[in-house]
């Protein structure tokens, strides 16, 4: 997913993403601030390298997305 979004964005394209859910609850904003069935803008991405755990077992790398919303109103991202 990530050398897909890192290609789309290299490449300059416009690229979006939503959280898909039944009609019914479209348009409903989550604790954390999302609404379901909104689509941002995913403006840059980061993989963060791979980390250890306190007993030094290997975990995997992290990626992050960074996402705008288009709508720039009072609903933002709350979360974590």
């Amino acid at each position: 997913l990530f050398d897909f979004i890192k290609s789309c964005i290299d490449y300059g394209s416009l690229i979006a993403c939503s959280i898909n859910a039944d009609k019914r609850k479209a348009e409903t904003i989550l604790s954390n601030g999302l609404v379901i069935g909104h689509t941002y803008s995913i403006t840059n991405y980061h993989v963060l390298p791979v980390t250890y755990d306190n007993k030094l077992s290997k975990l995997s790398d992290r990626g992050l997305i960074r996402f705008r919303n288009p709508w720039g109103n009072d609903i933002e991202w709350n979360g974590k």
